[in-house]
């Protein structure tokens, strides 16, 4: 798992200032999962990446946030709403994790989006493959530590049964998620389809072939479900537009 990881981080040098803080906000929020199955190690590289990926976008940001002023004036009153109904109900561990988490994630996908649509500085085609790399991570990580790996050449449906197995932490968090892998290869692929030269490239067919296995094998029903919208999506643009399909 340490291979995939070092790789990850090699090609983030090749990556130029607003790639990199983009991936770096989307790593730390945890748009697609958590990452690590130790919480320790989560927590600090979550702080970590968004203050590094902070101050790599701080221009991009202040852009964002001055061009979108109502857009996140009626995001914090939505804040407030949940906050209000957290007061008013049950201030349970879970609560507290999951009110954290959207005032968190909120604001740093929201931001995160408008620097993707905003910006033309962010390649769709390294995102893809550093994403790929993070699904391969996880799942090298989940079969080392955890042991999770066939039982047969045909056992596709592995991953979710022995994740199952494995249970949940006193919080309800499982231990190792077949959503985080399924959405970080779903991440990659979205970032394949959205390239409109991808299939030009056979290493970027094979990745995306890859990561589609991937989402099979994680066996998330709701990944699978957006993978078919994306591609018929995919399709339609491409057809379009002229896009090369």
């Amino acid at each position: 798992m340490n291979f995939w990881l070092i790789l990850l981080c090699f090609r983030l040098f090749l990556c130029n200032r607003v790639e990199t803080g983009f991936f770096l906000l989307i790593f730390g929020s945890s748009m697609f999962g958590r990452i690590f199955v130790s919480p320790s190690l989560y927590t600090w590289s979550m702080i970590v990446s968004i203050v590094a990926g902070s101050m790599l976008l701080y221009k991009e940001i202040a852009y964002a946030l001055s061009k979108n002023g109502r857009s996140f004036f009626y995001l914090f009153l939505i804040l407030l709403f949940f906050l209000f109904v957290y007061f008013v109900g049950p201030q349970t561990d879970y609560a507290n994790d999951k009110l954290t988490r959207l005032l968190v994630r909120a604001p740093l996908w929201t931001v995160a989006f408008l620097i993707y649509v905003y910006s033309n500085k962010i390649s769709n085609a390294r995102m893809a493959i550093n994403f790929a790399l993070l699904a391969l991570f996880y799942l090298s990580q989940s079969a080392q530590l955890f042991g999770i790996h066939p039982t047969s050449i045909f056992d596709v449906s592995f991953f979710r049964v022995q994740a199952e197995l494995l249970g949940r932490d006193d919080n309800g968090t499982l231990d190792v998620n077949w959503q985080t892998l399924g959405f970080l290869s779903l991440a990659s692929i979205m970032f394949f389809l959205a390239d409109s030269k991808f299939t030009r490239k056979k290493i970027f067919l094979v990745l995306f072939v890859l990561m589609g296995f991937c989402v099979i094998l994680a066996g998330a029903r709701q990944v699978i479900m957006c993978l078919i919208v994306l591609c018929v999506l995919r399709f339609y643009l491409g057809k379009k537009h002229g896009l090369t399909p």
